[in-house]
């Protein structure tokens, strides 16, 4: 029955289910709502992991869900490979869980991100910009891949988990490296190499593409490519 739930609720602007395995290139996938989860796009692959969905130079803006995964909501048993994409005004936890049994409830004290990843999925997130969500990035899985990646103040309101907000709350984060992390509270469960990434980064200092200008980051994070996104409004 939850399954059926996830297939027919989730993902507000795309689901992805089964063995598909499509390639998104150059899209926006902006203003979409779901109930449960996945506010952008859901993937379900329940477990035919042979193949992986690939996004790439992509935008997420403004996606919103009542759970987790508020632009994309990796399930259990699921594959995914982002690449040079953009994470900003997505808000998760909108409203109360109703997914999560009873005294259960998935991350009830911080809240999911833009991307929630699910014990049993793979992803492998290469040089992506998320900054201005509800969260960043929540992973149960093992030993994802996260490479020159920028997290910065993903403090964005609107969601109804009681504590703050952070930038990463990854379970296995041997394989993050190269990310640019800043904000409040940046890596929730101490897990994240400072030898090998750069905590308490300095300001990108975004460009109204969300390209960073400072020097610091170059070859790191997304970069505007092809037919351009609508810049960033004033309010962020």
């Amino acid at each position: 029955k939850q399954n059926l739930l996830f297939f027919y609720c989730d993902g507000g602007g795309i689901k992805i289910f089964g063995r598909s395995y499509p390639r998104i290139e150059n899209v926006e996938v902006t203003g979409n709502v779901a109930n449960p989860c996945g506010g952008g796009i859901s993937i379900q692959h329940l477990g035919f992991q042979q193949d992986a969905v690939r996004i790439t130079d992509s935008v997420f803006r403004d996606n919103r869900c009542q759970v987790t995964g508020s632009a994309i909501d990796v399930l259990p048993g699921s594959r995914a490979e982002i690449t040079n994409c953009l994470f900003t005004g997505n808000v998760a936890n909108t409203g109360p869980d109703t997914v999560s049994p009873p005294g259960e409830l998935y991350n009830a004290r911080h809240g999911s991100g833009a991307l929630t990843v699910f014990p049993g999925s793979q992803v492998r997130v290469t040089g992506c910009t998320l900054t201005d969500n509800w969260n960043g990035v929540d992973d149960k899985g093992a030993g994802n891949h996260y490479t020159r990646t920028i997290f910065w103040q993903n403090t964005h309101s609107g969601g109804t988990a009681p504590e703050g907000r952070y930038e990463l709350d990854i379970v296995d984060a041997k394989n993050v490296r190269g990310c640019f992390v800043g904000g409040a509270t940046q890596d929730l469960r101490g897990t994240i190499d400072p030898k090998t990434n750069t905590l308490d980064a300095p300001d990108p200092e975004f460009d109204e593409w969300f390209g960073p200008r400072c020097p610091a980051y170059e070859g790191v994070g997304y970069r505007r490519v092809g037919k351009p996104v609508v810049p960033r409004s004033k309010e962020h």
